[in-house]
């Protein structure tokens, strides 16, 4: 059984507990999205930019600098695709862990049950739609986005993340 000072930190749905269930399950949705991607997309990502290079090489080799730029911006493309891949997989895991060591000091913070149990919620709901708009930056780019130089995508994944800090400051002000 669990001693009856330990329980008391760990009601039913309170903060504690959004903490540890959603830390878990971003990180299981993360280390999966990584499994898929390193299993399906890695390693012909990998090839394919090995092919870019070689075709850049012998491009610039042959002084043909329309085919070195063509091969170039295919290169960028998929690094940046796989870059992306990356991110997604990693922040989502890292979002994870850091509600885990939330968890552990919400018996220790001056806030209300209230307000502890609204701060997790921000915070998984930033977790989650952090790893998504990441995602998105290179499906969606620039298209329709009102700023020349940040799509819609990466306003999403940066209103997340300011969620995140936004809730850590919470965190750190009821300390």
């Amino acid at each position: 059984t669990i001693p009856a000072n330990v329980a008391g930190t760990f009601s039913t749905m309170g903060a504690r507990r959004l903490f540890v269930f959603g830390g878990i399950a971003l990180i299981a949705v993360g280390m999966f999205f990584g499994e898929i991607f390193a299993v399906f997309l890695l390693h012909q990502n990998g090839g394919q930019t090995g092919q870019a290079l070689l075709a850049a090489a012998e491009a610039v080799a042959a002084q043909d600098p329309s085919a070195a730029k063509k091969a170039f911006a295919q290169i960028g493309d998929l690094l940046e695709d796989r870059g992306t891949k990356v991110d997604t997989h990693v922040h989502m895991v890292d979002a994870g862990y850091l509600a885990l060591l939330l968890a552990l000091i919400q018996p220790y913070l001056a806030l209300s049950a209230a307000s502890k149990k609204l701060l997790a919620k921000l915070f998984l709901i930033g977790g989650g739609v952090l790893p998504v708009g990441i995602f998105l930056i290179h499906y969606v780019g620039l298209a329709h986005s009102p700023i020349p130089v940040i799509g819609w995508a990466s306003i999403l994944a940066d209103s997340a993340g300011a969620m995140l800090i936004i809730v850590l400051i919470g965190q750190i002000w009821g300390s």
